[in-house]
């Protein structure tokens, strides 16, 4: 391992032709000197394997792992191994950098501050339309400010700020090797969750987050117009039941525990939005794998009202509807 190289820059790849190039462009305009961008091909079936060749061909500090399909959260675990950055940075194929300096400036304070992770905001770009949209224009009373992990949950909860997702900044590689901290292995879905939950209930962990846009989300348009699937449902409950474990075998403080569990919360939150789309084969299975175990922390733990009225519907309406429906078709011998 070496220090030299500043910054590794992990870019997840599959299927991205359309978008590559502009997410991979945007990175090269980083002002910070030592940098290097890892590009991780996972399985692409169009043109990306090729774009990442031609890139390499230009720049020395770009590396490309070539491998089987096997998800994303895999792909960035394979990118952690090759990084030689004393900070790694997740981007998104199908996004972008809005900030040539950001990296640099997010180095600088990394080092001033000894932190672990440090943290942004983004944009979301609107493919369909060309224009952006600002969600983070709430001033959090949190900004620029070294906290230890546990402490920046507990402000991220109380201020209904919690954004988990790793695009969004820089993590110490010697952190997440220190504590193998890895993205969870076959899971496709909520995957950033419990990675960043981990991440905070380390003792020690250090985060700032500043208030600095710097990131954009593309939001494309088949990326909502398709059915879930019994897997993403599946995925949801495997993070919350993990999220759960994990909770109970660390013995927190009081006020630490509850934020943690409204967290866990949160996460479940997504389950809510899948039910009701998901096909109504496959929600029986969905009911059946929530257990009481989740069930009673979700419901008693929420981190805002909205979230609470949703929780409380998905089980005692959207449950209780499904199972009289499935009993009397049990009953007529449908």
């Amino acid at each position: 391992m070496t220090d030299d190289i500043y910054v590794s820059f992990i870019i997840p790849v599959y299927n991205v032709e359309k978008y590559l190039s502009q997410c991979i462009e945007s990175v090269l305009k980083q002002t910070i000197r030592k940098k290097e961008i890892i590009l991780v091909n996972d399985g692409s079936k169009d043109n990306s394997l090729n774009i990442c060749r031609f890139y390499k061909k230009k720049y020395n500090f770009i590396k490309i792992i070539d491998k089987k399909n096997e998800g994303v959260s895999i792909a960035r675990n394979e990118g952690i191994k090759k990084a030689m950055g004393k900070y790694i940075c997740f981007i998104d194929a199908d996004d972008f950098y809005t900030d040539d300096n950001f990296a640099s400036e997010f180095f600088d304070i990394c080092e001033e501050n000894n932190l672990d992770i440090i943290r942004g905001i983004y944009s979301i770009y609107y493919e369909e339309t060309n224009k952006y949209c600002h969600p983070n224009l709430k001033k959090l009373s949190y900004y620029n400010k070294s906290l230890c992990g546990k402490d920046f949950l507990c402000y991220s909860i109380a201020e209904d700020s919690n954004e988990v997702v790793p695009w969004l900044g820089f993590f110490k590689k010697s952190f997440l090797l220190d504590n193998n901290l890895r993205f969870p292995r076959n899971i496709a879905y909520e995957e950033d969750q419990l990675f960043f939950l981990e991440a905070l209930l380390i003792n020690n962990c250090t985060i700032m987050q500043v208030d600095r846009e710097f990131y954009s989300y593309r939001f494309r348009k088949d990326s909502v117009t398709k059915t879930p699937t019994i897997k993403q449902a599946n995925d949801v409950i495997f993070i919350v039941n993990e999220e759960l474990f994990l909770i109970d075998s660390l013995d927190l403080e009081s006020k630490y525990d509850i934020a943690a569990r409204k967290y866990a919360s949160s996460s479940f939150y997504q389950l809510t939005s899948i039910y009701g789309r998901v096909e109504k084969k496959y929600r029986k299975i969905i009911r059946q794998n929530c257990t009481r175990y989740i069930r009673r922390s979700v419901t008693k733990y929420t981190s805002n009202t909205h979230q609470m009225v949703k929780n409380y519907l998905f089980f005692y309406l959207y449950f209780i509807v499904d199972l009289v429906y499935d009993l009397r078709k049990k009953n007529s011998g449908i």
